[in-house]
């Protein structure tokens, strides 16, 4: 058995993680971002992904340049396109060289008994001096989950994500569908769909909602509100109001997603 050295671990200096977004998502960390379907977890966590890549700033807060893999088995092709296009857009064009180096898109690669060898062939090619991240859109479809109510099956599955973690800064972010409570408000109105392993077992939770008040003309407009539910020793620690601005310039669209202030 390997020890970690605990004379280090508790040194007298207050120990601050390295972050992959800074207080938002400490490096390898495994997090789950859980909503409503139709809530915009892909475009949100689209954006999240495209800042991490290009090493430009998140909601208003810095992030570490990293390699990541996005695993979507939620979205067909005309979808994702319009959405990578849109916030690539809204982001003002990072350079596409650097994404094409950076951001790898796989669409509809997983959803079998093969999920977790596909991806460590997928990670193993990956730097091991640089951070990486790894995103599962969404966690029932791509990991091949057959009843997602089952605590087993769930455990499994996250043991099998953090399994990829050993020997390389590796942070994981999966996103789940999330239901409403009946007769509840505020932050207890959302629960994670299925197994409660999910909230147990990971290193964080957040929700994304819709803002309250009257929804604006255009859909994509509507305010979201990011509300972290489960918080380790490092993380999220406050809820943002998140603000997503659409616009048509010449025919060309972008989606801005931003805190609102």
């Amino acid at each position: 058995m390997e020890y970690e050295p605990i004379d280090e671990i508790i040194g007298e200096m207050p120990y601050n993680p390295p972050w992959l977004i800074d207080e938002m998502i400490a490096q390898r960390s495994v997090l789950v971002v859980a909503g409503e379907a139709g809530i915009g977890k892909s475009t949100f966590t689209y954006a999240l992904t495209m800042c991490v890549a290009a090493g430009i700033p998140f909601l208003g807060r810095s992030t570490v340049r990293a390699h990541v893999i996005y695993c979507d088995e939620e979205n067909t092709l005309p979808d994702f396109t319009g959405y990578w296009q849109q916030i690539w857009h809204g982001l003002g064009c990072p350079p596409k060289n650097l994404l094409a180096e950076r951001l790898h898109f796989a669409s509809f690669q997983l959803g079998s008994d093969e999920w977790l060898p596909r991806l460590r062939v997928a990670v193993g090619a990956l730097p091991t001096d640089e951070p990486g991240l790894l995103v599962i859109d969404t966690a029932t479809p791509a990991l091949n989950i057959q009843d997602e109510d089952k605590n087993a099956e769930a455990s499994l599955a996250i043991r099998g994500l953090q399994s990829l973690q050993a020997g390389r800064n590796l942070t994981v972010i999966v996103l789940k569908h999330a239901r409403v409570v009946e007769g509840e408000s505020g932050a207890d109105r959302y629960i994670l769909r299925g197994a409660k392993a999910w909230l147990g077992a990971t290193g964080g939770t957040w929700f994304l909602t819709f803002a309250s008040g009257k929804p604006p003309e255009n859909p994509l407009d509507r305010g979201r509100v990011l509300t972290p539910r489960k918080i380790r020793a490092f993380g999220l620690r406050k809820t943002i109001k998140i603000k997503a601005t659409s616009e048509t310039v010449d025919g060309i669209k972008s989606l801005k997603i931003q805190e609102k202030s």
